[in-house]
Protein backbone atom coordinates (compact mmCIF):
# COMPACT_ATOMS: atom_id res chain seq x y z
CA UNK A 1 0.00 0.00 0.00
CA UNK A 2 3.06 2.32 0.94
CA UNK A 3 3.77 2.06 -3.32
CA UNK A 4 0.59 3.15 -3.95
CA UNK A 5 0.13 5.80 -1.42
CA UNK A 6 3.45 7.23 -2.91
CA UNK A 7 2.25 6.98 -6.47
CA UNK A 8 -1.14 8.79 -5.90
CA UNK A 9 0.68 11.55 -4.07
CA UNK A 10 3.17 11.76 -6.86
CA UNK A 11 0.52 12.40 -9.23
CA UNK A 12 -2.12 14.59 -7.06
CA UNK A 13 1.00 16.68 -5.68
CA UNK A 14 -1.01 17.47 -2.52
CA UNK A 15 -3.97 16.15 -0.75
CA UNK A 16 -5.82 16.58 2.84
CA UNK A 17 -5.78 13.71 5.00
CA UNK A 18 -9.38 13.05 5.18
CA UNK A 19 -8.88 12.66 1.35
CA UNK A 20 -6.16 10.25 1.49
CA UNK A 21 -8.35 7.85 3.68
CA UNK A 22 -11.40 8.36 1.79
CA UNK A 23 -9.15 7.34 -1.38
CA UNK A 24 -7.10 4.14 0.33
CA UNK A 25 -10.76 3.22 2.33
CA UNK A 26 -8.53 3.50 5.81
CA UNK A 27 -9.23 5.16 8.68
CA UNK A 28 -7.34 8.48 9.26
CA UNK A 29 -5.16 7.24 11.63
CA UNK A 30 -3.70 4.36 9.64
CA UNK A 31 -3.30 6.75 6.60
CA UNK A 32 -1.04 9.15 9.32
CA UNK A 33 0.85 5.72 9.60
CA UNK A 34 1.59 5.16 6.38
CA UNK A 35 2.43 8.78 5.80
CA UNK A 36 4.79 8.63 8.47
CA UNK A 37 6.97 5.96 6.53
CA UNK A 38 7.10 8.80 3.72
CA UNK A 39 7.96 11.65 5.93
CA UNK A 40 10.85 10.10 7.74
CA UNK A 41 12.47 9.00 4.05
CA UNK A 42 12.09 12.91 2.82
CA UNK A 43 9.57 12.13 0.47
CA UNK A 44 6.16 14.07 2.02
CA UNK A 45 5.82 17.34 4.18
CA UNK A 46 2.69 18.61 5.84
CA UNK A 47 1.17 21.56 4.97
CA UNK A 48 -1.05 22.63 7.45
CA UNK A 49 -3.72 25.13 6.79
CA UNK A 50 -5.99 27.42 8.54
CA UNK A 51 -9.00 28.98 5.98
CA UNK A 52 -10.12 30.97 8.79
CA UNK A 53 -7.10 32.29 10.07
CA UNK A 54 -7.32 31.53 13.50
CA UNK A 55 -5.71 29.16 15.56
CA UNK A 56 -8.68 28.22 18.21
CA UNK A 57 -8.59 24.61 17.03
CA UNK A 58 -12.19 24.25 16.07
CA UNK A 59 -11.81 22.86 12.42
CA UNK A 60 -11.51 19.42 11.37
CA UNK A 61 -7.56 18.81 11.99
CA UNK A 62 -8.29 15.86 8.93
CA UNK A 63 -8.77 18.25 6.44
CA UNK A 64 -6.62 21.08 7.44
CA UNK A 65 -3.75 18.31 7.06
CA UNK A 66 -2.66 18.56 3.61
CA UNK A 67 0.34 16.63 2.48
CA UNK A 68 2.74 17.13 -0.25
CA UNK A 69 4.79 15.06 -2.02
CA UNK A 70 8.58 16.49 -2.54
CA UNK A 71 10.48 16.37 -5.76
Amino acid sequence: MLILLKQYLQRQKRSSLLELAAHFEVTPQAMQGMLTHWIRNGKVRILSERPCGKSCCQCNVEQLEIYEWIE
